[in-house]
């Protein structure tokens, strides 16, 4: 990020006015990549302030049986009889100020609706906040239909020198055709 705009930044934040990656603001550019076993989204807004979404890429589940270290870790992904399950997936969020995770396990059915199965260890930081607190952590839609996907979201609100803000990460998962979609 260029210095003129880290210092645009800075001095919008000290005139009192929250950043447009903290308002919900659309982005004006995506771009998205694969990283470290993650797929992240870079989102930058028209004030040049930027968010980082991740979900982790799941890998195959281990062979019934098999005896792994420490037990299961991660993100994996199990087949069965026209399901693509995911278990234990890293979901965050990170804009500067705030960061916010959660996990979740949910499943892709095959000529059915897909699912979000469970969300869980919600974790968040906010970075200068004299105060903040858990709003909802919520499976608002647990199955996918012809309106739409299957959602979730874990929202919290702070209290920091620019005032109150609502922030929220969101999980949706299906309303694809002929594949797997998960998105924030």
């Amino acid at each position: 990020m260029p210095t003129t705009t880290q210092d645009a930044l800075v001095d919008k934040l000290l005139s009192g006015e929250p950043l447009d990656s903290m308002t919900g603001a659309a982005p004006v550019s995506t771009n998205t990549t694969v990283e470290s076993g993650f797929e992240v989204t870079e989102n930058v807004y028209a004030d040049g302030s930027v968010s980082i979404n991740r979900i982790e890429i799941a890998k195959p589940a281990p062979a019934p049986g098999t005896i792994t270290p420490f037990g299961v870790s991660g993100c994996s992904t199990s087949n069965g009889s026209g399901v693509v399950r995911k278990t234990n997936c890293l979901i965050d969020r990170w804009d500067g100020i705030v960061q916010q995770n959660f996990r979740a396990d949910f499943t892709f059915v095959n000529n059915g609706y897909d699912r979000i199965d469970s969300i869980y260890s919600q974790s968040s930081v906010v970075y200068g906040a004299r105060s903040w607190k858990q709003e909802s952590f919520s499976i608002g839609k647990r199955y996918e239909n012809a309106s739409g996907p299957a959602r979730a979201e874990y929202r919290i609100s702070a209290d920091t020198v620019l005032g109150t803000f609502s922030y929220g990460l969101g999980l949706r998962v299906g309303a694809n055709i002929g594949g797997q979609q998960y998105t924030f």
